[in-house]
């Protein structure tokens, strides 16, 4: 009898410790950084004033497709490509490509359209 209820407690303790484990590991993958996407601040940008031309990330050429396939498009239309990317991201992202010269915004807060140079 004794047996018994050391086998179950055994097994209720290999269940609960694969649950937990399964929890952490489901907590980790939503926390890590995804590889295709890299954060501005790890893309080298060379100045435009030495007649090199800038480097954008895999995110920032993702936004320069999206808006050369539709000129004029909105902060919010965007948003609806890249759903996985913050708005605030977005936005600074569009800064960093105005600044670089290879985008050209039209209009000002939520009325603003974005163009390809």
């Amino acid at each position: 009898m004794e047996n018994k209820k050391e086998k179950s407690f055994s097994s209720l303790l290999l269940l609960l410790g694969l649950l937990l484990g399964g929890a952490l590991f489901i907590l980790w993958l939503k926390g890590r950084k995804s590889p295709v996407l890299p954060a501005l601040d790890e893309v080298e940008v060379q100045s435009a004033d030495d007649g090199v031309v800038e480097s954008t990330g895999n995110r920032q050429d993702a936004l320069l497709n999206a808006i050369r396939k539709n000129p004029g498009i909105s902060t919010s239309a965007l948003q609806e490509f890249f759903p996985d990317v913050t708005d605030r991201t977005l936005r600074r992202d569009l800064n960093k490509l105005i600044d670089m010269k290879r985008v050209r915004k039209e209009g000002s807060t939520k009325s603003s359209k974005y163009y390809i140079i």
